[in-house]
């Protein structure tokens, strides 16, 4: 069981999110605003982020920038509709340890939570 944070401005990504991730018995948060999530980040340690890129306001790109700047360690997978090799190449070197495009297939995404986890342990 793992304690994850989901940053996703679409209120419907984010519950089916929830939802699948909690039929794994993980204890889910959920932000649809990203400065919500980032003051969540600052005041609570997850083992997992899902982090939207495109959101108003704070861009999930800045919320990653500035978690890692700040010494998070959490694990990151940036799940995103950003889905040009540039995008990639700048989300990870940013600090996300996986990425992954909308539209996704939900078994491949449990995939990745389960291999970041795995790597968290």
């Amino acid at each position: 069981m793992a304690k994850i944070l989901i940053i996703d401005d679409d209120p419907d990504i984010a519950e089916r999110l929830e939802q699948t991730l909690s039929h794994f018995s993980h204890v889910c948060h959920v932000c649809t605003k990203g400065i919500d999530g980032m003051l969540r980040l600052k005041e609570e340690a997850f083992d997992l982020v899902i982090l939207d890129w495109e959101m108003p306001a704070i861009s999930g790109l800045e919320i990653l920038r500035n978690y890692r700047r700040d010494g998070g360690s959490a694990m990151i997978l940036m799940l995103t509709g950003r889905d040009k090799a540039i995008d990639k190449t700048v989300g990870l070197n940013s600090g996300a340890d996986d990425y992954l495009t909308k539209p996704f297939d939900t078994d491949e995404f449990l995939a990745r939570v389960k291999a970041l986890l795995r790597r968290k342990q």
